[in-house]
């Protein structure tokens, strides 16, 4: 007498459905089995015999009945494990290895900072592992050693020395990992070469961007902030989704990821982002409420993108290191993705218009035009005035969170307006501003200096050629020489 019981696992939060499988064949062969289909290729594994069937007493001569227990049932008497929560997890064990995880981060970020790298080299390595190990099992065999190897220099050489390192370190391991491959001959050459260039491109490229926002003088707030807006659009999509998800966002690649759950990612993190900026970094609400925003879309994307990696590789989750979340991987889906974007909406330039022309123009309005150009890539900036700065428009920077501010003097009352503030860095200009025009302008590149003659060549509008057929506007070619302004200096 026997039974199968089909588990039909779609995805990582797909509910755990009952099905009779092949009952009748495996009856008359006793014994019981359990079949868990992932998509269209069942798999079956032996199971302790449970009472899940029976012979009814009005069955035909030499037929075998059965009857399919719930799989509550099933799990109580075989001494399994209970049937998951919605989410897909045992939320108890997965909240306690969050507040393990998110112990050490703390700890790295305030104690010692340069001690953050090594949390994350150590993250990037075993996610690199599991990477490697999940493809293994489908017949890819990306190199595991020059993947560790290049994958701890480039975030190490992050620290040490930038974005330009990282970058160099992916090319030197991707060459190391198309050299070290020869040895295993031709054939699956592009098929293993390409997989470990997308394993160094995906886990420590991506972890490397969190070195780099580590690396400034408020890195550590930078980092957490990033990371825990990405925790308020889990647990705000979590919620949402639980309660309000009726429409399925990407149902072929994460079934349980409902449109009602992004928009509680979309509040969650609109929310907090707008709590931490105005609270802990002084800048508006409402640019708080955009940097979730991005946060959240970022961390959705790369949880799409992480399941569609799973399926596939045909596979649950990337490993078990992790009680109740799966493998690191599972975790770091939504935080890899966000980390170059938190880092360059926050570091690059935010724009840089001018009030010289214009009726009424002053600093103030200057700056709040340039402000205004994009207010959510100011936030933890270096500001640059070419004039004194005065006390209306100190008055405007003390409102926000300003890194640095670089200015060639500073009027009557404003500079004690700007001490107030806590870590700001105040710099004043006194170098000599014009070059002599045979000066030859020197500067540093890897490797050497660079030596070269001064561009001091004025912008002529009639020297200039319009090719397109509609020639500018006069408040067009105040615009486009001004940025030509901009580009030159």
């Amino acid at each position: 007498m026997g039974v199968v019981l089909g588990r039909h696992s779609a995805g990582d939060d797909d509910d755990v459905d009952v099905e009779l499988l092949r009952a009748a064949q495996l009856a008359a062969a006793g014994g019981a089995a359990t079949g868990r289909h992932f998509l269209s290729e069942p798999v079956f594994e032996p199971l302790p015999a449970v009472d899940a069937i029976s012979a009814q007493p009005d069955r035909a001569p030499g037929s075998t009945a059965v009857r399919a227990q719930p799989v509550a049932d099933v799990a109580a008497a075989s001494g399994a494990p209970a049937r998951p929560s919605r989410a897909g997890r045992n939320l108890p064990a997965a909240i306690g290895v969050a507040l393990v995880l998110a112990g050490a981060v703390l700890a790295s970020l305030l104690v010692y900072r340069p001690s953050f790298v090594v949390v994350v080299c150590a993250a990037m390595s075993y996610g690199t592992f599991e990477m490697v190990r999940a493809m293994a099992q489908h017949g890819i065999k990306a190199p595991l050693l020059p993947l560790l190897a290049g994958g701890l220099a480039m975030d190490v050489e992050a620290w040490f020395q930038g974005a330009d390192a990282l970058v160099l370190g992916l090319m030197l391991t991707v060459a190391g990992v198309l050299i070290w491959r020869l040895d295993g001959g031709f054939e699956g050459y592009q098929r293993d070469t390409g997989a470990a260039a997308f394993i160094a491109v995906y886990v420590p490229l991506l972890g490397g961007f969190a070195v780099l926002s580590a690396h400034y003088s408020d890195g550590a707030g930078r980092v957490l902030a990033f990371i825990l807006l990405v925790a308020c659009s889990d647990i705000g999509g979590y919620a949402a989704g639980v309660l309000f998800g009726r429409h399925p966002m990407a149902p072929t690649v994460s079934p349980k990821k409902s449109w009602e759950g992004f928009g509680g990612s979309l509040v969650a993190c609109a929310v907090a982002g707008s709590l931490l900026m105005s609270q802990l970094f002084h800048h508006a609400w409402s640019v708080g409420a955009l940097f979730g925003a991005a946060i959240a879309v970022t961390a959705t994307l790369g949880d799409l993108g992480e399941s569609m990696i799973k399926r596939d590789l045909r596979v649950k989750d990337m490993g078990r290191l992790l009680p109740g979340h799966g493998g690191l991987m599972d975790r770091l889906d939504s935080l890899l993705p966000t980390a170059p974007v938190a880092f360059l909406l926050a570091r690059r330039p935010a724009g840089a218009p001018s009030g010289h022309g214009r009726a009424g123009a002053d600093q103030l309005e200057a700056y709040e035009r340039a402000l205004a150009t994009d207010p959510l890539s100011a936030f933890g900036g270096v500001i640059a005035f070419n004039r004194p700065v005065d006390k209306a428009t100190a008055q405007r920077l003390a409102e926000q969170f300003v890194e640095v501010l670089f200015a060639p003097g500073y009027e009557e009352g404003a500079l004690e307006i700007l001490t107030r503030k806590p870590s700001i860095r105040i710099l004043e200009d006194n170098e000599r501003r014009a070059p002599l025009v045979a000066e030859p302008e020197i500067k540093q590149v890897m490797g050497g200096l660079l030596v070269q003659d001064r561009d001091v060549d004025l912008a002529d509008r009639t020297e200039m050629e319009v090719v397109t057929k509609r020639h500018p506007t006069d408040d067009e070619w105040r615009d486009l020489m001004f940025a030509w302004k901009v580009c030159m200096h």
